[in-house]
């Protein structure tokens, strides 16, 4: 199962610190959290579209945690190259 763990639940403040292109995309929260949870308008087919959102928030959260690793790794790269260019640096 697929889910997005965080602490805040401002959605507006998520929203803004997701990078591009996952600002755009969620917002999908409008209609799911709002406009169904919140405001209580579900839709007729419900079912349907419950297999639709599902599907979409699924790959939205699986393709921002590729996002997240993709990241943490070039990060561990940088890292590391510049841990051996010091090394390099403070032997001459």
């Amino acid at each position: 199962m697929t889910f997005l763990a965080i602490e805040n639940s401002k959605w507006g403040r998520i929203r803004k610190e997701l990078p591009h292109p996952y600002k755009e995309e969620f917002e999908f929260i409008g209609t799911l959290h709002i406009e169904y949870f919140y405001n209580g308008n579900y839709p007729k087919n419900y079912e349907e579209k419950f297999e639709k959102w599902y599907k979409k928030v699924e790959k939205f959260i699986s393709r921002l945690e590729k996002e997240r690793k993709k990241r943490k790794e070039r990060t561990k790269m940088v890292s590391q190259f510049l841990s051996r260019s010091f090394l390099i640096l403070s032997h001459l």
